[in-house]
């Protein structure tokens, strides 16, 4: 019985961490960016980035890692001397070993136009399940110029609508409002907007076994084919 709950307790562990989505919060207030990850209680600043160290304690480490690397390169050049002849058996064995990617030139087209399907597939299964939510956006855009501010007002509705048709076509887009608004007599333009872009680990895993999954069987599809030619010749 106690088997049977530490193994019920772990697959509900595994449960939660690939269903508890990632979220990305991307915002610009004022023209500044800022972007952070959070994923159950973890979260994670990207931008702003954060303050450096000061410029003692970086010298200090750059230092000691200099002279570690120094050892260590000392103590690898009295290895090499000793044994010389381990360098040329490496290279003969990884010469001997097969590489993944075919030699012949028709085999190797083959093969990346079996990766490119392959993917292709795997990655509209990743997308169809990435969400675009929250979508906010309140913009003034501003020019001393009556005629130039017309023009870059229309030039952001364009932008904006098309980015936002061009996303909706591969992620789920959800947006809340958007207000882009002409504004004159003022030397710079105000851009505020936010989302949030939300998405789970099992997404992830499941398009990669598609991909796996897809990459097989295509290749067999395509030796199946290879045979056939080569027996009616």
């Amino acid at each position: 019985m106690i088997f049977l709950y530490i193994l019920g307790a772990i697959i509900l562990l595994l449960v939660i961490l690939l269903h508890s989505p990632f979220r990305i919060y991307v915002s610009c207030r004022e023209n500044k960016f800022s972007v952070y990850v959070k994923y159950l209680f973890f979260k994670r600043n990207i931008l702003p980035k954060p303050e450096k160290k000061s410029v003692k304690k970086t010298a200090e480490k750059t230092s000691q890692t200099t002279e570690q690397e120094n050892v260590k390169t000392e103590e690898n050049s009295d290895n090499t001397r000793e044994s010389p002849g381990e360098s040329q058996t490496e290279k003969k064995k990884k010469s001997d070993k097969k590489s993944i990617f075919p030699e012949d030139k028709s085999e190797r087209i083959a093969f990346i136009i079996n990766i490119l399907k392959s993917s292709g597939k795997a990655l509209r299964h990743f997308t169809k399940r990435i969400v675009i939510k929250n979508v906010r956006a309140d913009i003034d855009i501003s020019d001393l110029d009556a005629c130039d501010c017309a023009i870059n007002f229309g030039k952001a509705n364009i932008a904006v609508y098309n980015i936002l048709s061009f996303a909706s076509c591969f992620f789920k887009v959800k947006k809340e409002y958007i207000n882009i608004n002409c504004v004159y007599n003022k030397p710079e333009s105000v851009y505020n907007f936010s989302f949030i872009v939300k998405f789970t680990p099992s997404a992830g895993i499941l398009s990669v076994i598609a991909f796996i999954f897809t990459f097989f069987v295509n290749n067999i599809k395509a030796k199946r084919q290879a045979e056939k030619v080569q027996t009616q010749q």
